[in-house]
């Protein structure tokens, strides 16, 4: 199901890159902050469920520097990228996040039910 998820939300970034108009766009990113949603509440269960609880905080605190952490130099590397074509930025973000819920639907360790 999370893998799931993460395509929608890979498919939706794509989507909003290539709608022509802001409604539509404002639509296709709205339908997918559901699945960030779901992402954020069922994710973080997933990886703390895997992971051995004496690392459990050396694991969500590398969960956080990603997703925190990171965040200005993603600033600075989207707004670059906006700036050469907004399109592409959308296109590559969303075509990314697909190609990680691709490798991550082929792994068997992933796919188990530990």
């Amino acid at each position: 199901m999370i893998v799931a998820f993460c395509a929608w939300i890979g498919l939706g970034i794509v989507v909003v890159g290539v709608l022509p108009t802001l409604l539509p766009a404002a639509l296709a990113m709205g339908v997918t902050g559901i699945a960030t949603g779901v992402i954020n509440t069922y994710g973080i269960s997933w990886l703390q469920r895997r992971t051995d609880p004496a690392m459990q905080g050396r694991v969500m605190s590398l969960v956080m520097l990603a997703s925190m952490g990171l965040t200005p130099v993603s600033y600075a590397a989207s707004g670059a990228i906006a700036d050469v074509n907004p399109t592409l930025l959308f296109v590559v973000a969303g075509g990314m996040i697909l190609v990680c819920a691709a490798g991550a639907a082929a792994s068997r360790s992933v796919r188990s039910l530990r």
